[in-house]
C-alpha cells in the first residue's frame, strides 16, 4: 500500500467512505512549475466520491469529485505513461506511468460505483415523488379552478401521477 494511501485514509477519508479502488499516479506535467506542478499521490475512489490527494512536507493536494457530478470518464495512452480524464465542471488528469490496466480496473470500479449511486439516487426519487403527488394533484386542482386548464387535462395528468403513487 502506498504511503499516499495511508495518508489519505489518516487525514481525508471520511467514516461514511470506504475505498473502492485506488492507483498510484501524479497531476501536472513532468517537472512542471506553476499551475503544472507536478504532485505525485494516489487517486481513490470511494462510494461517494474520487479524489487525488498528495501529501508532502509543505504542502497537501486534495482534488475531490462527487461521483454524481461526473459526466465524463476516459484514459489515455501516450508518452511518458496513462493519463485518466474525470471530467465535472472541472477536469480532473492524473497519469501512472503503470500499464493502462491499471487504469482500465479503477474505471470499471468507477463505472460501477456510479451506476449504484445512480441507483440508489433513483430509488430516494421515487420515494420523495410518490409523496409530492397529492401536492401536484392539488395544484392541477388549483389550477383547473383557475380556469388555467381542462377538465380533461386535470383528469389526464391526474391519472399519469396516481399510477407513479
Amino acid at each position: 500500500m502506498s504511503k499516499y494511501l495511508e495518508k489519505f485514509k489518516t487525514n481525508q477519508l471520511r467514516d461514511d467512505e470506504e475505498i473502492k479502488a485506488h492507483v498510484d499516479g501524479y497531476i501536472g506535467k513532468l517537472m512542471g512549475q506553476g499551475a503544472d506542478t507536478q504532485h505525485n499521490g494516489v487517486l481513490v475512489l470511494t462510494n461517494d466520491r474520487v479524489v487525488f490527494y498528495s501529501k508532502g512536507w509543505l504542502n497537501e493536494v486534495v482534488r475531490s469529485i462527487q461521483l454524481k457530478q461526473i459526466a465524463n470518464v476516459h484514459y489515455t495512452t501516450s508518452w511518458p505513461g496513462t493519463s485518466l480524464e474525470i471530467v465535472s465542471k472541472d477536469t480532473l488528469k492524473v497519469t501512472t506511468l503503470g500499464s493502462k490496466e491499471l487504469f482500465s480496473e479503477f474505471q470499471k470500479q468507477l463505472e460501477i460505483a456510479r451506476d449504484v449511486g445512480d441507483n440508489n439516487e433513483n430509488q430516494n426519487s421515487s420515494k420523495n415523488n410518490s409523496l409530492d403527488i397529492p401536492d401536484q394533484i392539488q395544484k392541477l386542482a388549483n389550477l383547473r379552478d383557475q380556469g388555467l386548464i381542462t377538465e380533461e387535462e386535470f383528469s389526464s395528468k391526474k391519472a399519469e401521477l396516481l399510477s407513479k403513487m
